[in-house]
């Protein structure tokens, strides 16, 4: 369930879906996660990545797929599968959640997250809850609920 409200998000599955930021298909692939380890062991051909979308290989839907669940699957051991720091790793990028741990005791503190990943947190990680649960806690309490991502095959 957590990685389909990951697509449903990004793209409501949309193999064609382009962001104005640059990031395409599915799974929202930016450049760089395309030409990166998470993109190759998809399939993914780096010299391909931005040149149109008759040869970059994000708009493949199974080479797209199969690269956001590589990121995931890394995103998930990296932050010991609390699903709020996956979906706000992916949504906004490793950085910008690492910034925002450090400035917060190692904690997602909701209310001092920019509007998108709130936004995000609410078409993801709650979607996953029932809405009476989700109102009762807020998102700040599901990462000790949520279950683990699996990893690629």
């Amino acid at each position: 369930r957590f990685v389909d409200s990951i697509f449903q998000a990004e793209s409501k599955y949309n193999p064609n879906a382009k962001s104005g930021t640059g990031p395409v298909g599915i799974g929202q692939i930016s450049e760089y996660i395309g030409k990166s380890v998470h993109g190759q062991r998809a399939g993914i051909d780096p010299s391909t990545v931005g040149k149109g979308e008759s040869v970059d290989q994000r708009f493949d839907p199974k080479k797209n797929i199969d690269t956001s669940l590589n990121f995931l699957a890394d995103l998930n051991k990296k932050y010991g599968g609390d699903k709020q720091k996956v979906a706000i790793g992916y949504n906004q990028g490793e950085p910008y959640l690492d910034q925002h741990l450090k400035e917060n005791k190692g904690q997602v503190n909701v209310a001092a997250l920019k509007k998108e990943p709130k936004s995000y947190l609410q078409k993801t990680v709650e979607s996953m809850i029932p809405s009476a649960t989700a109102a009762e806690t807020g998102v700040a309490a599901l990462a000790p609920k949520a279950s683990a991502i699996a990893p690629p095959p």
